[in-house]
Parts: C-alpha cells; structure tokens; sequence
C-alpha cells in the first residue's frame, strides 16, 4: 500500500491492488503533485500497470490501461514514460510513451532490456543482457546511438539519483 502523510492526516492511495515495487519503486512527478506506481490487480491480469494518483485529490487513474510493465521511468518534465515489458513470457523490451497518451507507445530497443532510466542529457539508460552477464547501456530516446556505458558487466541497476547523474 502507499500511505500520504500530510497536514489534512493520513490517508491511502492504493486500494486497487498491490504495489510492485521489487524493481521500480513509486515515484513523484517532477512537482509533487502526481505519484507513479505499478499496480496489480487481482491474479488474473497480464501484469502490473503504471497507475498515477494526484496527491491532493486523491484521484487515481491507470495511464495506459492494459498494458503490462516490469519497469518505468517518468521524464524529468513529465511529459514521457520509458517502460519495460514483456509480451506474454517473451524478453523484456524498451519502450517510450507520452503521458498525455497523445500518441501510442513505441518500441526503442531491442530485446532482453529492462530497469530503464531517463539519464541527464535525454539519453535513454537501461540493463541490459549479452549471454550471461548485464551490462548498463545508454541510448537515444528514438532507439540510435546505443552503446556500452561502461565495459565490464553489472550485477543489476537499482536506480538513479534525483538529478540523474548517478546510476
């Protein structure tokens, strides 16, 4: 559950299902006023979905109903979403979306990529995995220009500071 605690008292945002947050943890919008979170609801469904709630009104809305998520990122000015997903017990694959829905969302990389992050100058960061080993990758937010970060493997990624200059 996601608990708010502030001058008005404590009160719930998730009574919809459980937050998954193994990967991605909740997290706010650029001004506090909107929190993301993955949500699942009931055992029957595909997988998560990023959920946003307003923090002073309380209203809670999937942002893009039915599509299932392992891991998200918001844009540091809220207008995109980087996600990982699989399509039925496939590899994860990379994908960006505007949150306004304005446009559908579409596939930036390849295959067997996940835990994407926006990094500092707009470039896309993300694990991903050649043979048995991670590897922290960067790319374009149009999927060109990808390369190695660094040369040697990873163990996972598990987040990026809040001016994005630390993975």
């Amino acid at each position: 559950a996601i608990w708010i605690h502030d001058g008005r008292g404590e009160r719930s945002l998730s009574s919809e299902g459980d937050i998954v947050s193994d990967i991605s943890p909740p997290s706010f919008g650029a001004h506090d006023r909107v929190l993301y979170y993955l949500l699942q609801r009931g055992a029957d469904r595909a997988g998560p979905e990023l959920w946003r709630t307003t923090v002073n009104t309380g209203k809670s809305e999937a942002v893009f109903p039915g599509v299932s998520m392992v891991a998200f990122d918001i844009s540091p000015d809220d207008k995109q979403v980087v996600f990982s997903g699989a399509m039925r017990g496939g590899p994860t694959q990379l994908w960006l979306a505007p949150l306004d829905r304005s446009s559908p969302a579409r596939r930036i990389g390849g295959s067997s990529e996940t835990r994407p992050h926006f990094g500092p100058n707009g470039q896309i960061l993300f694990q991903a995995i050649e043979g048995n080993f991670n590897y922290l990758e960067q790319m374009n937010p149009d999927g060109s220009r990808r390369s190695k970060v660094i040369p040697y493997p990873i163990v996972a990624i598990q987040g990026i500071s809040p001016e994005r200059r630390w993975v």
